[in-house]
């Protein structure tokens, strides 16, 4: 801690601001540095930079101790000790464990292992110097020159090490204009938040604020303590304050500074002392990235070559286009050089948001945000004649599977008429392609919602038998994080610490992540010839109980204790396990490992009838009778799953 000043406090700029040229220097290192394999940063160099400092501080200690001119007689002296202390001090090293320290975060304990470490060899050149400096002209050693060695060698090594660290935070810095803090805390809490805030590169502490008046004046890691928390109001109303960091949430003047800092408008950071942690006053929970839960890559990989040539110069339309696996599809086939995008939903909100996101993304391709009820077939037909897409990926349907339980005339509406309008028009203008986003609940369905998708997969195969547009289906499960599914529905009963919900422990689902389901989508899309059924390989099912544990102990708390695992019963239309074909129907492989096709037979030859005779019933709101229409056709539906029972009325 720096002794106090008589000038009056005020804010300014963090004095750990490097100069210009040593900037360039240290990221100019650094460069150097990166550049090197893996290998030789982590041991190699170390062991080489200590040796050359061994020699180094040998021979500048006997350059010191001669004053730059030392007898002939020591020469031979010299060179022997510079080649021991070279291969004898990384040795000791080795032996304290001293290079398993990461030199960039180098700590003030790492220094005092140098220390340890630096002494043996130092004793070991006293004791040649006591015992046989009569017999060997090796052992004849001045014992000024033991000293300086000793101090050289610390000071050079220590400086290297120095020097890692501040070529790594000056990297960290690079051309970032970082947000200007104060830092409010006590005495106990000040040097350490100013530690841990300085890893931080968008962050520069300007000013402390601290608790006892005795501190006022001095500096604390070089940054003064500008006042007390009854001066934040006039700190804070010089301007030029981002952002307010509160070392602790236990101290007295905690709420004041809230609400003061709140006043002007600045930021608030609270960061827990690391006593608190460990005492258990303070729970630190993180946001949990989903796809971690099942050991999957978000990232985006490069577009196979044929989805290229299929989308390249195309007009797109994508239906539901505001949902989770809609913007998906919206933002991976902009990179694939379409000359038009048409975004249709009728939620204009969702549309919204996707179309202000391409926007920003200074997409170059031309983005119409187009609000429409895939119900609506002259709205349909309207967007077709004015738009004429080449190719269709509709992806809109109501998708929830207990709310469709009780409104099963709005799902046949939505998924089976809805699809059967866009497929139409797909047709009757001539677009090259439709592929239909299907579900793995579609496969012996038990719900209102599979019933209504696996009708609409066979309205697709049938148009398919006409000439022109070619048609598929594609059937996966869970995406990982959409609307509605378990995962944002567990993260939110863990955040607000209520118990985690499970209809039943045995229950499992497939996941995968909405990137590479979308990038399958369309590599599948590629495929489509006379209405084929594909299914995205999803690996291995998971069960429900093991990711609820799972997210539980990921966001640092304890399951069952701090958060409590309910099981709540299976819900109307729910399965136990999902499948993606009958057993009986033939898999056959594609052009594309992850995806298989399906043979799942031959379209009832009445099924437009069907339908026709259906869509009159839910145009009614005949609830009832729209469950015995959807069980009395062929396709699978009835009240139990394939693992467990569930009431569909």
């Amino acid at each position: 801690m720096a002794a106090p000043s008589a000038i009056q406090p005020e804010l300014r700029i963090d004095p750990r601001r490097t100069p210009r040229a040593i900037r360039s220097l240290l990221l100019a290192c650094h460069d150097v540095s990166e550049s090197l394999p893996r290998q030789i940063k982590q041991r190699s160099i170390q062991l080489i930079l200590d040796s050359c400092a061994a020699i180094a501080a040998l021979i500048l200690a006997y350059q010191l101790r001669f004053d730059f001119a030392v007898p002939r007689h020591y020469v031979p002296a010299t060179w022997f000790w510079a080649v021991a202390m070279a291969l004898l001090r990384p040795l000791t090293m080795m032996l304290v464990s001293g290079y398993r320290g990461v030199w960039r975060y180098l700590r003030v304990q790492d220094v005092g292992q140098l220390l340890l470490a630096s002494v043996p060899p130092s004793l070991l050149m006293l004791g040649f110097r006591l015992t046989v400096r009569h017999i060997s002209r090796f052992a004849q050693i001045p014992g000024g020159v033991i000293g300086l060695d000793l101090v050289m060698f610390i000071g050079l090594s220590a400086g290297v090490r120095a020097f890692r660290r501040a070529v790594y935070e000056e990297s960290l810095r690079s051309n970032l204009v970082p947000r200007r803090a104060l830092l409010l805390g006590t005495k106990e809490t000040l040097a350490t938040a100013l530690a841990q805030v300085r890893i931080f590169p968008d962050l520069e502490v300007i000013g402390l604020i601290a608790e006892e008046k005795q501190l006022q004046g001095f500096e604390i890691g070089r940054v003064r303590v500008v006042g007390e928390p009854a001066s934040l109001s006039r700190l804070l109303g010089q301007g030029g304050t981002d952002v307010l960091l509160i070392a602790d949430a236990n101290i007295d003047s905690y709420p004041d500074a809230v609400s003061t800092a709140a006043h002007f408008g600045t930021e608030i950071r609270v960061l827990p002392s690391a006593a608190n942690v460990m005492r258990g006053h303070v729970r630190v929970t993180c946001h949990l990235a989903p796809e971690k839960l099942f050991g999957k890559d978000n990232a985006k990989s490069p577009a196979h070559p044929k989805v290229l040539d299929v989308y390249r110069d195309r007009s797109v339309l994508i239906t539901g286009a505001g949902g989770s696996i809609g913007s998906e599809l919206c933002r991976q086939v902009c990179d694939l050089g379409i000359s038009r995008l048409l975004l249709l939903d009728n939620d204009e909100n969702s549309i919204f948001e996707i179309h202000s996101h391409l926007q920003q993304a200074e997409m170059t391709v031309d983005v119409v945000p187009l609000v429409g009820d895939i119900r609506d077939r002259g709205r349909i037909k309207h967007v077709f004649a004015e738009h004429r897409p080449d190719i269709v990926l509709h992806a809109a349907a109501y998708k929830h599977v207990p709310v469709m339980e009780a409104n099963a005339s709005g799902a046949v509406l939505n998924n089976v008429i809805g699809t059967r309008n866009i497929a139409d028009a797909a047709l009757e203008f001539g677009c090259e392609r439709f592929v239909m986003i299907s579900s793995d609940k579609a496969v012996r369905p038990s719900s209102v919602m599979g019933a209504t998708k696996r009708i609409a997969e066979l309205l697709v195969q049938n148009r398919a038998n006409s000439r022109g547009t070619r048609f598929a289906c594609v059937r996966f499960g869970n995406v990982i994080g959409s609307r509605g599914s378990v995962i944002p529905i567990f993260q939110k009963q863990i955040a607000d610490r209520s118990p985690v919900t499970i209809t039943d422990e045995r229950m499992t689902r497939y996941f995968m992540t909405v990137t590479e389901a979308v990038q399958l989508v369309l590599q599948a899309s590629t495929l489509a010839q006379n209405g084929e059924v594909y299914m995205l390989q999803m690996g291995n099912p998971v069960k429900i109980t093991t990711i609820a544990h799972k997210m539980i102990a990921m966001s640092g708390l304890s399951p069952d204790t701090e958060v409590q695992i309910k099981i709540v019963g299976m819900r109307a239309g729910e399965k136990l396990d999902e499948v993606f074909s009958e057993t009986t129907a033939q898999i056959g492989t594609t052009d594309f490992p992850r995806i298989s096709s399906i043979d799942v037979g031959q379209v009832p030859h009445d099924i437009e009838t069907s339908v026709t005779q259906l869509e009159a019933i839910a145009l009614e709101r005949r609830e009832l009778d729209v469950l015995k229409k959807l069980r009395s056709m062929p396709i699978g539906y009835a009240k139990d799953g394939n693992s467990g029972t569930c009431s569909c009325t």
